[in-house]
């Protein structure tokens, strides 16, 4: 019964020391971007942990009347890598990707419940968006 009770005691200790990595950062899931002043269109981009950073990855891809752009041809691209984890909702030094000038941003995040406003800036050149997260 010992020998029970031991097993059980470790296995419960190994999945307590694993649900903080289960959980992952709350910036964690599928976050709509602005619409394109150009077209309309806006993307989901799927947010995660990767190596104690975060970083995204175009999901999807929409027109402007919200139908899913099939042939998107930046479907799956890396959108955000490299992005400090600074706590309270705060990210920094990370990389943002505007698929649409084809431009990469030295960029930072801050998460305020289900709004991320993102922000970058090249060569002295600054974008902003808020996104929000998609249910």
């Amino acid at each position: 019964m010992k020998k029970v009770l031991g097993i059980i005691s470790f296995i419960a200790l190994m999945f307590s020391n694993t649900l903080p990595a289960l959980a992952g950062d709350p910036s964690n899931g599928i976050w709509k971007t602005e619409a394109s002043e150009e077209t309309g269109s806006w993307l989901h981009v799927k947010v995660f942990d990767c190596d104690d950073l975060v970083c995204g990855d175009i999901e999807n891809a929409y027109s402007s009347d919200g139908e899913i752009i099939s042939d998107y041809e930046h479907k799956g691209k890396p959108i955000i890598w490299g992005m400090q984890i600074l706590g309270d909702g705060k990210y920094k030094k990370g990389k943002i990707w505007n698929p649409t000038n084809d431009k990469e941003y030295n960029s930072k995040m801050v998460l305020k419940g289900s709004i991320l406003d993102v922000s970058g800036c090249v060569w002295g050149i600054c974008q902003a968006q808020t996104w929000e997260r998609v249910e």
